[in-house]
């Protein structure tokens, strides 16, 4: 169910991966309140991973993936779908 709607060309690309889910606002939301991840969730249904070479570390967005696998697998989302976000 998720698309890779970043650019493919690196120059285009910028330090970000953007993927998209009929459901991106309640898996934002599981990422923040379940595993501490924090992307940036764009309307109307976009979640952008910022990934800059100096502060992120492979095994980050390693786990990060991990925990996005985990919270969709399992359902762990469904929990937030009446949720809003107080900022985003």
């Amino acid at each position: 169910g998720f698309q890779f709607e970043s650019p493919r060309e690196a120059q285009y690309r910028g330090s970000h991966a953007t993927l998209s889910h009929e459901q991106a606002l309640p898996i934002d939301l599981a990422l923040i309140h379940e595993k501490g991840v924090i992307p940036d969730f764009r309307a109307p249904h976009y979640l952008r991973f910022g990934m800059a070479p100096i502060y992120t570390s492979f095994e980050e967005i390693y786990l990060t993936i991990q925990h996005l696998k985990e919270i969709y697998t399992t359902g762990m989302y469904l929990s937030y779908q009446d949720k809003k976000p107080s900022v985003t």
